[in-house]
């Protein structure tokens, strides 16, 4: 996991800030923020990671679509901007997860998040873009293409379907179990791995929080009863 005293500073002038009427309070909340979001580039890592562990990574998607053996494989969106063979004016997807056997191709567009509330133009347009890709790829390959969306952390798919808005309905998404289940990947190791530096964030936020004057005094009075 990531660890707020890791991150950079946050901007003692900003949104954060001017909400709580206090520069250090501030700098302190977009701190926190500011890891959140290393916490999903972390966890992008850490599938990279995985797939070329167990061996499902794709480094080459144009020589996979031509030479590719049977099995679930993934590539992600690095792979996928090389690539001469896939071509899409707008964004490309996280992930192309491709399960191939002797009864089926399948090919699965694929957008990986670690929450599970967005607002509803955000969840529109994500999901509006990964049909457009979808269909675009299911033009020019011979695989069946359908979008997942996927939040890593819930185990509900209802509530992936809530976040999202309901622009998706239950046959879109997974769960990340389901993800991992299907990469081969170990989810709950994962999950271990990314809560290893939970209590070093707690000391180190409380700590921070002690250290403003203004909080330290009202801790106090709240302790006093």
């Amino acid at each position: 996991m990531v660890r707020i005293e890791e991150s950079n500073p946050g901007r003692r002038d900003g949104g954060y800030a001017r909400l709580f009427n206090d520069p250090d309070i501030g700098a302190l909340v977009s701190r926190v923020h500011a890891t959140s979001i290393r916490a999903g580039t972390e966890l992008e890592h850490i599938i990279r990671r995985e797939s070329l562990t167990n061996g499902t990574a794709i480094s080459d998607l144009d020589e996979f679509l031509a030479n590719g053996s049977d099995g679930v494989f993934l590539a992600d969106k690095s792979v996928i901007k090389a690539s001469t063979r896939i071509r899409f004016p707008s964004a490309e997807p996280d992930y192309l997860v491709f399960v191939r056997d002797s009864a089926r191709r399948e090919c699965y567009v694929l957008e990986l998040k670690d929450g599970d509330q967005f607002d509803t133009k955000k969840s529109s347009g994500e999901v509006n873009n990964l049909s457009a890709f979808s269909t675009n790829v299911g033009s020019t390959l011979p695989y069946s293409t359908t979008i997942r969306i996927c939040s890593f952390n819930q185990d509900d798919r209802q509530a992936i379907v809530a976040g999202f808005k309901q622009t998706v309905d239950e046959s879109m998404v997974w769960t990340g179990r389901e993800f991992c289940a299907l990469l081969g990947f170990d989810y709950d190791a994962i999950l271990d791995e990314r809560t290893a530096d939970a209590c070093d964030n707690r000391r180190f936020l409380v700590e921070q929080l002690l250290r403003i004057p203004e909080l330290r005094s009202i801790a106090a009075r709240e302790l006093q009863g």
